[in-house]
């Protein structure tokens, strides 16, 4: 299994597509960032009076938007299938190693580069946050570890559902198309059901990772449930949904990886 991780790291760090990933994801930050600049001087020239600057804090917790999951999905189906198209993982199974331990090779480091890559997205939205607009770090009453927190184990399960569905697909094109259309559909699906059901302060989409995943990058941590929850019940059913995804997805990656034709 080491040998297997080191070869995956090795390859990996030779690769483009990482730091063409790598690229995309901290230019979109640069690009949000300018954007909301140029939003607030429009919004400066047209009424000074209602003119309030971005907050610092707002931006660099919602660094990690719907734009960086999407490049991930990318970055997740090329990497987890490049090996099929070349024969590699054939070969590597022929050399005595199980299904299992080629499967998690690539899944940890994947996991550790996602991670990598969300990391340097937010260092650089800091970066942006303290240069460019209002710095209200001092006035943060958010429960900081917990959005840390949520934010880290909704990665686990992007990163998770995103790698199951590559490595079972074995192709880049499908498995690109379905890593980015899958949330998005889920998502609208969720929404149009909410219209169908009609049922006052009721979201289904907040149920799905997407929901939880903007629930603690959003702009504000109090988010309105059914019946007047608080945060802490939102935040404490998000967290059981984010382990049921999670066990949900890693069961499915196991039992598809272990019938995996090569």
């Amino acid at each position: 299994m080491a040998k297997l991780l080191k070869f995956e790291f090795r390859k990996l760090l030779r690769s483009k597509i990482l730091y063409i990933i790598l690229c995309m994801a901290i230019g979109f930050v640069v690009m949000n960032a300018l954007v909301l600049v140029l939003i607030d001087n429009l919004a400066r020239e047209l009424d000074p009076e209602l003119f309030t600057a971005s907050p610092a804090y707002e931006f660099v917790k919602g660094a990690l938007t719907n734009s960086f999951t999407t490049i991930i999905g990318v970055f997740i189906a090329i990497y987890a299938t490049e090996d099929f198209s070349h024969g590699t993982c054939k070969n590597v199974i022929a050399k005595g190693y199980k299904r299992l331990e080629v499967y998690f090779s690539k899944y940890i480091v994947s996991l550790i580069s996602t991670i990598v890559i969300a990391i340097l997205c937010v260092a650089t939205a800091f970066g942006m946050g303290l240069a460019l607009f209002e710095n209200n770090f001092a006035s943060v009453t958010d429960n900081i570890p917990v959005i840390i927190i949520g934010q880290f184990l909704c990665l686990l399960v992007f990163h998770s559902m995103f790698y199951t569905i590559a490595y079972t697909l074995g192709k880049s094109g499908p498995a690109i198309a379905i890593n980015i259309i899958a949330p998005l559909g889920i998502t609208l699906l969720l929404t149009i059901g909410t219209l169908l059901i009609n049922k006052e302060d009721f979201d289904l989409s907040r149920y799905w990772i997407d929901g939880i995943f903007s629930n603690f990058s959003g702009g504000s941590s109090m988010i309105n449930m059914p019946g007047g929850a608080t945060d802490e019940s939102l935040f404490a059913s998000n967290f059981i949904l984010i382990f049921v995804y999670l066990g949900i997805s890693e069961a499915l990656g196991i039992l598809f990886a272990n019938r995996k034709q090569f």
